[in-house]
């Protein structure tokens, strides 16, 4: 295994970065030859998801996903405070119809910015481990790469750093 990350900025802040156009649709081709399941998060109250593809929806546990994911909570506008939810879904056809009309680069995954989309996409292999996680307001993403996944398309793009396991 092998983690790669890729940043929406340079160590100095000044220059912006983004996966966007064919890339992004080659890393989400990538994701989904890999991925069995897809996670994303969203405040009901702000962002439109479609009823339809909350029929894939699957419990973290039939999904053996075990990681752990924190709440947050906002004031909406009448002044009530809500929490976001973490969506589990199935990788169907319909479901990745839906993950590329959503935006057109990944760092648009974000309910903010200008945005008014679902937060942090992440895709989970069949045994429920992390392939590929996003924190999308902290303008990180990172693949979590095993010896049978060619990545090499993606990972030609220089701005992705590695980190071996030590």
């Amino acid at each position: 295994m092998a983690d790669f990350y890729y940043y929406d900025t340079d160590a100095s802040g000044e220059a912006e970065y983004d996966i966007s156009g064919e890339e992004y649709r080659l890393l989400l081709e990538t994701c989904f030859k890999y991925g069995e399941y897809f996670s994303f998060r969203y405040f009901e109250d702000r962002v439109n998801v479609p009823a339809g593809i909350l029929r894939y929806a699957v419990s973290a546990k039939e999904a053996n996903i075990n990681c752990v994911f924190s709440t947050r909570k906002l004031e909406n506008e009448s002044g009530t405070a809500v929490c976001d939810q973490t969506v589990f879904l199935r990788l169907t056809d319909e479901v990745k119809k839906w993950i590329l009309s959503v935006t057109d680069s990944i760092f648009k995954w974000i309910d903010g910015w200008g945005n008014k989309n679902p937060e942090d996409p992440m895709f989970y292999r069949a045994d429920g481990s992390v392939l590929f996680e996003s924190v999308i307001h902290d303008g990180v993403i990172h693949f979590n790469a095993s010896e049978n996944e060619n990545l090499s398309a993606i990972l030609s793009d220089p701005l992705w750093t590695i980190k071996k396991p030590q």
